[in-house]
């Protein structure tokens, strides 16, 4: 099982990706994140607001999030919706308020 930094390499191998750090652009998460079935580390970097997607289907084995540079303000609590999350970590992010469910 591997860990990648890019989402074109990544795509080669998806069943080997345990381990994926990306930058990504405006904060949409690209859709081919959710088809790596082994994914159990993200490591997210940009800037501006991030965007969720509804659904976290394809996140079945995610244990570990860090989230780096996002402004958080709105759409923090949608990443507890991960049912197999277990660390949520922030870095340098905008966040004035945080209520946990």
């Amino acid at each position: 099982m591997g860990i990648y930094k890019n989402l074109k390499d990544a795509l080669l191998l998806p069943n080997d990706v345990t381990t994926l750090k990306l930058k990504i652009n405006k904060g949409h998460l690209p859709q081919e994140l959710f088809c790596f079935t082994y994914l159990e580390e993200l490591f997210l970097e940009g800037s501006g607001t991030i965007h969720p997607p509804a659904h976290f289907e394809g996140f079945e084995n995610l244990k570990r999030l860090t989230l780096k540079g996002f402004d958080l303000q709105d759409s923090i609590q949608r990443f507890w919706e991960i049912p197999t999350l277990n660390n949520l970590k922030i870095i340098d992010g905008k966040l004035e308020r945080l209520l946990l469910p």
